[in-house]
């Protein structure tokens, strides 16, 4: 049972490493307002993240197996209280995956915050763009409910 704690965390680490990559690919799409080929690069993530919510929810199954074999094991144990009380030969190599799974979580985690800025950014660029070829203006306050005041150009006159 315990190997199949080690084989499920491994797994995770894996599948987070694949999406650090992706996050700074992501990050230069963005910077540079590619919004075609950021396009295709969010497909890949949606089957990353996908995975990933897929090995997460593995992995608690597993530590609720665990949980029910073992008397020292509890399901809502912090993965540094399971790595006390597992056996002699796996603590080593359990809280060497603990940290790097942490770490890369971390990572992954900040990446996206990032990201997540640079892409309202780059939604705003486009909307720039967009009221500029529409002829749109956007007043500098907010009208009722937090919305921008947009007029636009008239393009015709009606009362000729």
């Amino acid at each position: 049972m315990w190997q199949a704690v080690v084989k499920s965390l491994n797994d995770m680490n894996e599948a987070y490493k694949e999406l650090i990559p992706l996050l700074d690919k992501k990050h230069d799409l963005l910077v540079e307002v590619k919004m075609s080929d950021l396009e295709a690069l969010l497909k890949e993530e949606t089957k990353l993240t996908t995975k990933i919510a897929k090995l997460e929810k593995e992995r608690r199954e597993v530590f609720t197996q665990l949980a029910a074999k073992e008397e020292s094991v509890r399901p809502d144990m912090k993965l540094a209280e399971v790595i006390a009380v597992a056996p002699t030969s796996l603590r080593g190599a359990l809280a060497k995956i603990h940290a790097e799974l942490k770490e890369i979580s971390e990572q992954a985690k900040n990446k996206s915050e990032i990201n997540s800025v640079l892409a309202t950014g780059a939604l705003d660029a486009v909307n720039v763009r967009l009221n500029k070829i529409g002829k749109a203006a956007v007043s500098p306050t907010y009208g009722n409910g937090g919305t921008q005041q947009v007029t636009h150009e008239k393009k015709f006159d009606f009362n000729a």
